[in-house]
């Protein structure tokens, strides 16, 4: 049962980094420009993998 909720968190966690990270990404499309900073799309890209590294950790409690 532990397995269980600890798989199902990383599967929530995932996906809300997912979404913020999407919102990010489209809010800065729209309104950056020249303050924005040029380490955003570093940012993007590691929250991304991360996101993804969550997945997979839930992916490997689920079949455990």
């Amino acid at each position: 049962m532990l397995k269980f909720l600890a798989a199902l968190s990383c599967f929530i966690l995932g996906s809300y980094q997912l979404y913020r990270t999407y919102q990010i990404f489209s809010h800065e499309q729209k309104n950056g420009g020249k303050q924005t900073s040029v380490f955003l799309p570093i940012a993007l890209f590691s929250s991304i993998i991360f996101s993804l590294a969550l997945f997979g950790l839930g992916i490997s409690l689920f079949l455990d």
